[in-house]
């Protein structure tokens, strides 16, 4: 599967905007994709290793519901193939 980044996220994976993963679910391949890029983990997952509040996931177009705060990412369990795309876009804050 394939992860899309822009924004803020991208200097985190070396200013590359797609990276091809392999897994079977989209918890698996976020664990591939921190795994090659440690410092990614850091902004993008919480300390209980769920994908933090700030980045909206986007499963081939689609938005996928945002995690409950208290228990598991149930978004971590879909299974993902091959030729599906996330999209992870991150909130802006600022004022």
């Amino acid at each position: 599967m394939r992860f899309q980044f822009s924004g803020a996220l991208l200097r985190f994976v070396d200013f590359a905007k797609q990276i091809d993963v392999g897994g079977p679910t989209l918890g698996a391949c976020v664990e591939q994709l921190v795994a090659e890029h440690p410092r990614l983990g850091a902004a993008l997952l919480d300390q209980n290793g769920r994908v933090s509040d700030t980045h909206q996931l986007f499963l081939n177009g689609e938005q996928l519901d945002p995690a409950p705060r208290d228990g598991n990412d149930p978004r971590l369990s879909l299974m993902v193939g091959p030729d599906d795309t996330v999209y992870i876009l991150t909130a802006i804050t600022g004022g």
